[in-house]
């Protein structure tokens, strides 16, 4: 969609893998908003976070 500010965060959250696995996504926001939809417009600069699941080091 063009995004440039888009940064990634570890959801350091696994223990077996068995519901989620390493590399999931667990959720993305848009200038920290959850719920947004098909359609919605949002300046190309807005920043995007994409969580995602990994095991604990």
């Amino acid at each position: 969609m063009g995004f440039e500010n888009i940064k990634y965060e570890k959801v350091r959250d696994l223990k077996l893998g068995l519901f989620a696995h390493s590399g999931n996504v667990s959720e993305v926001t848009i200038n920290g908003d959850n719920d947004f939809k098909k359609g919605d417009n949002y300046n190309k600069k807005s920043k995007i976070k994409i969580y995602y699941h990994v095991f604990p080091k």
